[in-house]
């Protein structure tokens, strides 16, 4: 190769660099025109991540892309980065550069999110010595930037509510003839209407793995029978309070599911609902009206025999829609929520795929597809995977699923602000929020 051709590959190298980088500061824009404020560039080094390819992934993302092998921001300039900017704000007071509080509500919550992950990687068996200070160091800059960004209890119940608004412009109700079209329903949150907010007597979480994947949310699981609220609440009482949801098998030695368990009928939906958490101005967690996360199952289809519980169910099932909330949309004044569209991708990195680590700054990315097509309608294939058996047995808020089985549940129906306040107090009684709560409140932790 001769000097020409290097010079001009080096050329064209920087510039291609330039270009991404243009991309990235022009993306990086959420919360001020100017991408070089410092809200925003703070945003972009903790959810904003380059891959190797080139492309940039998580400028509105509901969730950091950080996992428990995930290295980034805790070695390398990823790490240096983060504390230089987390440092600028503490030392610059940059909570007084924004005053809007819907701004400072979703800027704290994605913060709350990193320190939550910081910690929970800290306490597993994948972090190791050398990472200990630097998670030590970001988890006390961030908690700082959270107590500097708290809202009054007063704000925290101006934020808007979402849901409401998300409803004047997505069609409300199933339409069995068009399943493809996304919708809301309404009266979901109306303690006389006809969905009954699901509440485990015992007062145990309906959604551990949601809890765990995103541990600064309430979530809320509703049920509805095509008769109406008096149907479901009937169908509760009847059916699955004390009943048991699955039965020994002396044989496997395996507890499996209760194939005598009275299913719902055709036409029942099922609704789980994400939303926002906030440390306010006296270190408390309280709720919000901010949704995050709707999921919907309508069944269309309730086989009387199910199928072997350890086989998928039948994708024809079952019709699944998602809403996730941007905050892009969310700011522009909009309700934020919006269903993924066909061609949608859910970025996953290697190490959430299998065993390994990925890489400290550029990691490959493996992307995944959210929507597929069956009998040319869009299927949600991620809500498939979990929720594929058929009828009651795919509900694992009554099974079990994700969590420890056990023979019998005790379900009742709730009150929506009851049933959150039940979240709230187990986020309370986390190590994590303990953690966060002591270096709210100028406490030195305890070394772990």
């Amino acid at each position: 190769m001769n000097r020409s051709s290097i010079v001009k590959g080096l050329f064209l190298l920087l510039l291609l660099q330039a270009t991404a980088d243009a991309s990235e500061k022009r993306e990086s824009t959420l919360y001020n025109a100017d991408s070089q404020h410092l809200w925003n560039r703070l945003h972009a080094a903790l959810f904003v991540r380059p891959a190797a390819d080139g492309k940039v992934y998580g400028y509105d993302r509901l969730d950091p892309m950080l996992w428990i092998r995930t290295t980034y921001l805790v070695s390398g300039p990823s790490h240096t980065d983060a504390v230089e900017l987390l440092d600028q704000f503490i030392d610059q007071r940059g909570e007084q550069l924004i005053d809007d509080p819907l701004k400072r509500a979703l800027l704290q919550n994605q913060l709350w999110s990193v320190f939550d992950w910081v910690v929970f990687r800290h306490r597993s068996n994948w972090s190791i010595t050398q990472y200990h200070n630097a998670e030590r160091t970001l988890r006390t800059k961030l908690a700082a930037v959270i107590r500097r960004l708290a809202l009054t209890p007063r704000e925290i119940r101006s934020l808007p509510n979402n849901y409401s608004t998300a409803l004047k412009a997505i069609p409300n109700g199933h339409d069995a003839e068009h399943p493809e079209q996304h919708f809301l329903p309404p009266g979901l949150f109306d303690e006389a209407g006809p969905w009954a907010c699901l509440n485990d007597n015992r007062g145990d979480s309906l959604t551990p793995f949601h809890d765990r994947q995103a541990s600064r949310s309430t979530f809320l699981v509703f049920l509805k029978l095509p008769a109406g609220r008096d149907a479901t609440i009937k169908f509760l009482n009847q059916n699955l309070s004390g009943r048991a949801t699955q039965v020994y098998e002396k044989e496997s030695n395996t507890w499996t599911l209760n194939r005598d368990l009275p299913q719902f009928p055709a036409g029942t939906q099922v609704a789980l609902v994400r939303q926002m958490m906030l440390v306010d101005s006296k270190a408390n967690i309280v709720g919000t009206n901010l949704t995050e996360r709707v999921e919907l199952r309508v069944y269309r289809d309730v086989p009387a025999d199910p199928v072997d519980p350890h086989i998928s169910g039948v994708l024809g099932e079952q019709d699944f829609y998602m809403f996730n909330l941007s905050r892009r949309s969310l700011l522009e004044g909009k309700a934020g929520l919006h269903p993924p569209k066909p061609g949608d991708i859910e970025v996953t990195f290697p190490e959430e795929l299998k065993a390994g680590t990925d890489s400290p700054e550029a990691p490959n990315v493996a992307s995944e597809r959210v929507l597929d097509t069956f009998d040319e309608k869009p299927r949600l294939i991620s809500c498939h995977t979990c929720h594929s058996l058929p009828g009651i047995h795919s509900v694992k808020s009554i099974v079990g699923g994700q969590r420890t089985m056990r023979p019998s549940y005790s379900l009742s129906e709730n009150k929506p602000k009851w049933e959150k306040n039940g979240s709230l107090g187990r986020k309370r009684s986390s190590y994590e929020w303990g953690l966060l709560q002591g270096l709210l409140e100028g406490r030195s932790p305890k070394p772990h």
